[in-house]
């Protein structure tokens, strides 16, 4: 669904660009021998989107961004422009279009990245990492008008730095990392086209980048070659990645890109509005990404190259370098300010970074300043040329062949990852490179730069200074040492906004240069059998992670668990911020995860839990809170699909992550103590000795110790009285030796093989404040080293279903007609199910009598024992049975007791064979194995309809 009210920004960028293009015409032709006007067009285009993104992001700042705002602007601004392009259109006489082969290659290959990326986005909406956040401060924007975020639950002081990933927790409100620049052009993606066009607003950048690009190249290089470059940028892996992904270098690379071609058109013609104009795009760089900060120093540089190497700098010269300067200056006095106070932890973490950029620009500024007065002047000699490409030629291949070959080589510091003392990133950085543009490219992109230095030296060609400067700096920073996590396709961002068009425009400025020693006819040959290889390189690279998207249907994964989240109410998370992050910032829920809160804020937490007064508290994740039971709400089955984290290759397969994810609301119990334990952490409870919460095959939640469990457990006065119910399991190889004691008192030592559940007196158990430390002590094994292909190196203990205190010892009474039970259907009682086909259903069970019903696991026999069974009975014949089934309790009920589980729902008759199509009502009830059901002793069944397709 399209807003059309919305949609008049998007509509007004092209007529915005006309009309700056009108507003500077004058100046430009005045000024300018280059008369290609759309290619004036689209640079002032891009300045449209500078101008539009000031205004956006100032509303932002000031908390008044609204979407309709800003469409009725747009539609007027495109009113005004079909104003006066109607006017001009009516002046021609006639129109003439100039199509030749090389203009239908392009376009193709430009609609058929477009295309592409429209119909294979990545939905980037899962937290974690940098494209999580811009896309979820995007929506949030696009809901609230502003970036100021509240906290849900106590304040900034209570969280370890970090209130989800990405968000600082900073006084008054929580801070995002990041510019909020490139998200407020999500936002109106968002407002404009929802969900889907959020995901391809890269897909806007892209287009003008590649525009860009190709007239970029045209600059320097015949029309031929500048388009076969432009498409394999377009084309390249890493260029596709990046346009499908909700990251902002791509935007990035569009400023960038428009302020080299600007300052190349002041240069080349001396030309002051266009120096303006690249100080200005320079400036919107700052404002986008805080680490572009390196380009106002290198810029500094390239006038210091200038003027060393031009006998003579004509004032005209000079002005064009001077409001360069003074524009992009403005810039960074406005960034500053900007990220130090909304982004401010962020800014003071790179602090040492930007004071080293600060004293360079500096020092090269006092260079550039004496080597101005004293005139300072290099000359353009062979002798200097040969010492620049021996320099070049012996850096670059010890960097690719002898670098990463040698020790000794920087390691990663990164206890705890499998990374951990490998070698640096870094030293593969060229051969990386090489994997996405081939060797050939790479050596050709050297080539070029050394065909580009003797252009400047000998040929006077200075417009070329900012591109060698520029594209070689940076490329020599960021493969020295790229200062990013090392997978890919991740580590290759820092080489999109220009080292990567740099590297591509000057290997084909390389090839264009070589290819003027030969015939017309022979360069063609030459461009045809480069463009075929190359073409032939990129399409047989991972086809099938281009045509995958990464964390497809995420979007409707997260949003069905919001749905099933009051607005109101307050959510507690150890899950993950892969879906913490969209919950509170796309869906506006108020959650709060622990691993981000500080531990001494975990009392103070339950306080506020317990004086909640509006809205109900809700679980995320296997946890608990001490004092309250939990009600299963829903759990969740949740598949992502990302590419898979290599440092040292390029991806070749998509990882399947899978996560199973319970949502409780939070009762009040009135006994504390009966909290249920063992199977998750639970807040308000000490615990060791346990690993992460997994789930059997019907979601029940367990927890492997790793033989040496304890928990402190808040007790009353009363807990004398008390006993403490422990379910778990044996799954090892063998019997295990097991001992439970209660602050140092033996409760129970033997051994145990199998599911069993203990009930163990605390009656002789002393303690002077009121605490037990519950020690669970046990024999372990070790997956990995008994069971074939198995990388699972815990040593594990047993796997513990439920601990909890209850009021009294367990009656063994075993005479139960008398007993009360209530058993209702979490979910519809009519089903469709294939034949064949298990189907898991889930109940809730309540023992509303005053007796003790048993398990299998406590009296270690079925005998007696009470499970969950299931009669199947034929529509059309209910007098016979036709199939039955049994579920084991998780654990003993109490009188009083009340539990969730999950029932498997199995077709299959007496005879062992699938039930046939048709139509079957199936009883869910109690049974006492080797006694009776209890439908037997008066209790009514619940019954289900069930259709067998």
């Amino acid at each position: 669904m399209v807003n059309l009210v919305q949609l008049g920004l998007w509509v007004s960028i092209p007529f915005l660009g006309y009309l700056l293009n009108l507003f500077f015409q004058k100046k430009i032709k005045n000024e300018c021998e280059t008369k290609t006007d759309l290619f004036h067009l689209f640079l002032m285009t891009v300045c449209g989107i500078a101008i539009w993104s000031i205004f956006l992001i100032g509303s932002v700042l000031l908390g008044i961004y609204n979407s309709e705002v800003f469409g009725y602007a747009g539609w007027l601004i495109s009113l005004v422009g079909l104003f006066f392009i109607s006017k001009k259109i009516i002046g021609l006489k006639e129109v003439k279009l100039n199509i030749d082969i090389w203009e239908s290659i392009f376009t193709i290959g430009l609609l058929v990245l477009i295309v592409f990326n429209v119909i294979y986005p990545n939905e980037n909406i899962l937290g974690g990492r940098d494209q999580g956040i811009y896309a979820n401060s995007g929506i949030y924007i696009a809901n609230h008008g502003s970036t100021i975020r509240d906290y849900p639950l106590l304040s900034a002081e209570d969280y370890n730095g970090s209130f989800l990933a990405g968000l600082y927790s900073t006084p008054g409100h929580i801070t995002v990392q990041s510019s909020d620049l490139y998200s407020t052009w999500l936002a109106h993606g968002y407002s404009t086209f929802g969900i889907e066009g959020l995901f391809r607003v890269n897909t806007l950048f892209l287009f003008f980048s590649l525009i860009l690009f190709r007239y970029f190249g045209q600059t320097f290089m015949k029309k031929p070659y500048a388009i076969m470059a432009t498409l394999f940028l377009g084309f390249n892996l890493s260029q596709l990645w990046i346009s499908r992904m909700t990251l902002s270098e791509t935007l990035t690379q569009v400023f960038v890109l428009a302020a080299i071609l600007s300052i190349i058109l002041s240069l080349q013609n001396k030309n002051n509005t266009f120096a303006y104009l690249s100080g200005f795009l320079w400036g919107m760089t700052y404002l986008v990404r805080i680490d572009v900060y390196l380009f106002f120093p290198m810029l500094i540089f390239c006038h210091i190259i200038f003027n060393l190497l031009k006998k003579e700098v004509s004032s005209s010269e000079n002005a064009v370098w001077n409001r360069l300067h003074i524009t992009n200056a403005a810039f960074i006095l406005l960034s500053v300010p900007y990220y130090y106070y909304f982004s401010k932890p962020y800014f003071l973490a790179l602090s040492d970074q930007l004071l080293k950029i600060g004293l360079l620009t500096i020092f090269l500024f006092i260079i550039l300043v004496i080597t101005s007065k004293l005139k300072i002047k290099v000359s353009s000699t062979k002798y200097l040329y040969y010492c620049l490409l021996s320099l070049i030629l012996i850096t670059v291949i010890y960097a690719h062949w002898i670098r990463p070959y040698i020790g000794p080589f920087a390691t990663y510091d990164w206890p705890g990852t499998p990374l951990d003392g490998t070698r640096n990133y870094r030293e593969n950085s060229i051969i990386i490179i090489c994997l996405y543009l081939s060797i050939p490219i790479f050596y050709a992109a050297v080539g070029g730069l050394l065909a580009a230095v003797y252009s400047i030296m000998f040929k006077k060609e200075w417009s070329l200074i900012p591109l060698v400067v520029l594209i070689g700096g940076f490329s020599a920073l960021y493969l020295y040492d790229p200062q990013i996590s090392p997978d890919q396709y991740w580590a290759i961002r820092r080489f999109i906004p220009i080292i990567i068009p740099g590297i591509i425009f000057l290997a084909f400025y390389g090839l264009y240069r070589f290819s003027l020693l030969f015939s017309n006819n022979r360069r063609k040959v030459i461009l045809t059998i480069v463009s075929l290889s190359l073409f032939t390189f990129v399409f047989q690279q991972d086809k099938a992670l281009i045509l995958g998207k990464e964390n497809n249907n995420s979007w409707n994964q997260v949003a069905t668990i919001a749905n099933k989240i009051p607005d109101n109410s307050k959510i507690i998370s150890n899950t993950i911020d892969t879906l913490n992050t969209p919950l509170f910032m796309a869906f506006d829920k108020k959650i709060l995860q622990l691993s981000h809160l500080r531990e001494s804020s975990y009392e103070k937490l339950l306080t506020e839990l317990n004086q909640q007064k509006d809205g109900d508290i809700y679980l995320l994740g296997s946890m608990g809170i001490f004092g309250y039971d939990r009600e299963n709400v829903e759990d969740f089955d949740l598949q992502f699909s990302s590419l898979e984290q290599v440092p040292n290759k390029l991806p070749s397969e998509l990882i399947e992550d899978h996560y199973h994810l319970e949502l409780s609301k939070l009762i009040k119990s009135d006994k504390p103590q009966n909290t249920i334990l063992g199977a998750y952490p639970v807040l308000g409870v000490e615990e060791s000795g346990f690993y992460n919460s997994e789930v059997d095959s019907l979601g029940t939640p367990f927890r492997w110790t790793d033989g040496n469990g304890s928990l402190v457990i808040p007790m009353d006065t009363e807990y004398q009285s008390s006993s403490v119910q422990i379910s778990f399991n044996n799954i090892g190889p063998q019997p295990q030796n097991i001992k439970i004691t209660a602050n140092g008192q033996n409760l129970f030592s033997g051994e145990i093989n199998g599911p069993t559940e203990k009930i163990l007196s605390l009656r002789n158990i002393e303690s002077s404040d009121n605490k037990i430390t519950l020690q669970i002590e046990s024999d372990v094994w070790n997956p990995s080293k008994l069971e074939e292909g198995s990388d699972d190196n815990r040593n594990l203990g047993i796997a513990v279903n439920m601990i909890r205190i209850n009021n009294s010892l367990s009656s063994s009474s075993q005479d139960l007609t008398d007993v009360k039970t209530q058993i209702q259907l979490e979910g519809s009682d009519n089903l469709t199910m294939d034949t064949n086909v298990p189907k898991n259903i889930t109940i809730s069970l309540s023992n509303i009598s005053a007796k003790f019903l048993p398990t299998s696991r406590y009296l270690g026999t079925d005998q007696n024992a009470v499970k969950v069974g299931q009669l199947w009975f034929n529509k059309n014949d209910m007098s016979q049975r036709v199939s039955e089934g049994r579920t084991q309790l998780p654990f003993s009920l109490f009188p009083n007791d009340k539990l969730q589980t999950k029932i498997e729902l199995s077709p299959i008759g007496y005879d062992g064979k699938p039930l046939p199509p048709g139509d079957y009502e199936v009883w869910v009830g109690l049974i006492q194995e080797s006694v009776k059901w209890f439908y037997e002793y008066g209790e009514v069944p619940t019954k289900i309809n069930v259709h067998i397709k």
